[in-house]
C-alpha cells in the first residue's frame, strides 16, 4: 500500500514553455544567499560574503542561525560582514512575499538552491554556487547554470558571474524534463490529465 498526501499550493512555473534569458547591462539589482551559520567560514565563503558586502547587496538568509564571531574566526571580519547582513538581511515566512520581493532583482547568487530558485520563477537569472554533492546532482540534472565555491574569484567583476548565469542549456531542455515529470505523475495517478 502506499499513502501520498499532497497538499493544496499555488503552482509555480507550471509551463513546459518556461525560460530564463538575460537582460542588458549594467548588472545593478542583485540578491545573494548563503549557506546555513555553522562551523567555520572556509577562505572562499569569506570572500564571497566580503564580496557581496563591498557592494551592499541584498540579503536572503532562509535559517535562524545567525552570522556570528565563531564562524568568522576574525573580529574585524565579522564586524564588517554582519553590519552587511543586519542592513541588508531578509528573512521570509512567506513565498508569495519572497517571490515578490525578488521580482524587482536582475540578479540572484548564492550556495542556497531554493533562493536561486525563487529567482527562477521571477524569470531572474541565478548562479548556483556548489559546496555539496546534493546542490550539484540537482543542477546538473536541471541544466541549471553553477560555480563551485572554490572557483569563486573576489577579483570578478559581477558581469562576470552574470555571464555564468547561461540558460541557453536550460532553456532547450526544460519542456522535455517538464512533460516527462508530468507523465510520471499521471502515470502514478498523482496528476490527473486535468490538472496538467
Amino acid at each position: 500500500m502506499r499513502i501520498i498526501i499532497l497538499y493544496k499550493r499555488k503552482q509555480y512555473g507550471n509551463n513546459p514553455d518556461f525560460k530564463i534569458s538575460r537582460t542588458n547591462y549594467p548588472v545593478q539589482k542583485v540578491c545573494v544567499n548563503f549557506r546555513t551559520f555553522y562551523g567555520l567560514l572556509s577562505v572562499k565563503e569569506k570572500h564571497f560574503l566580503t564580496y557581496c558586502a563591498n557592494r551592499m547587496y541584498d540579503f536572503v538568509e532562509q535559517t535562524d542561525y545567525m552570522f556570528s564571531p565563531e564562524n568568522a574566526a576574525d573580529t574585524a571580519y565579522y564586524n564588517y560582514v554582519s553590519k552587511w547582513i543586519d542592513h541588508k538581511k531578509k528573512l521570509f515566512f512567506d513565498v508569495d512575499e519572497w517571490k515578490n520581493y525578488l521580482a524587482d532583482f536582475q540578479f540572484s547568487m548564492g550556495l542556497r538552491f531554493h533562493g536561486n530558485v525563487v529567482a527562477l520563477w521571477n524569470r531572474i537569472p541565478a548562479l548556483f554556487f556548489i559546496i555539496d554533492s546534493r546542490t550539484e546532482e540537482l543542477v546538473r540534472y536541471f541544466n541549471l547554470p553553477f560555480l563551485k565555491m572554490q572557483d569563486f574569484d573576489d577579483r570578478k567583476p559581477i558581469e562576470y558571474y552574470y555571464e555564468l548565469a547561461d540558460y541557453t542549456v536550460f532553456n532547450s531542455n526544460y519542456k522535455k524534463k517538464f512533460l516527462k515529470y508530468q507523465e510520471f505523475l499521471r502515470k502514478n495517478k498523482i496528476l490527473t490529465h486535468s490538472e496538467g
